[in-house]
């Protein structure tokens, strides 16, 4: 899980649909500030609760969701 960047998939993820924290925070019920920690990369690594609401707002399986991580960790 270390070549992950949950933040950056969040925000990346979050800009191309057009949504806001407080999309996040309405759907999920994660407040604002943790998405915005999340995204800031001052938390690197959520609870897999966690990891499971944002995939399923985004309409991503966990796995995709992972993934997409992945790739967002390699682009830098």
């Amino acid at each position: 899980m270390c070549n992950l960047n949950i933040g950056k998939a969040i925000k990346t993820l979050r800009k191309k649909n057009d949504n806001t924290q407080g999309d996040i925070f309405r759907a999920t019920g994660l407040e604002r500030g943790y998405v915005s920690r999340l995204e800031s990369g001052k938390i690197k690594f959520p609870k897999l609760k966690t990891i499971d609401k944002l995939s399923k707002f985004f309409g991503l399986k966990i796995s995709e969701f992972i993934k997409y991580a992945e790739e967002e960790h390699r682009e830098g």
